[in-house]
């Protein structure tokens, strides 16, 4: 579950199980593939985390990326193979293509 602090959080019942900070603004969006987990946030940046232990693998800043959106912060995101497909406030949709699938290291 993501947070208004920018924290990601796993649960286990009724309790809080693992959390980390990973941006620096609210949580909007996240999305399991396997066992990697990538986030969206209002601060513009997606993460792309190990499951298994909430390290972070990598970070794209989609302000410097989406320089035509009109308001670059997260909304929805979802994973399909190679690629990330984002929504942003301004209400586009982008896809960002990566060089290799997005998937566990395991």
């Amino acid at each position: 579950m993501g947070a208004a602090d920018g924290s990601l959080q796993i649960w286990s019942g009724n309790s809080i199980s693992k959390s980390s900070k990973v941006h620096n603004s609210s949580l909007n969006a996240l999305t399991i593939m396997k066992q990697v987990i990538v986030t969206g946030s209002k601060d513009a940046t997606i993460c792309i985390l190990d499951g298994s232990t909430l390290h972070k693998l990598g970070q794209i800043d989609c302000k410097a990326l989406l320089t035509d959106s009109v308001r670059p912060e997260i909304e929805a995101l979802d994973i399909f193979e190679n690629r990330i497909i984002v929504g942003t406030k301004g209400s586009e949709i982008y896809e960002i293509k990566s060089s290799s699938p997005i998937e566990s290291t395991d």
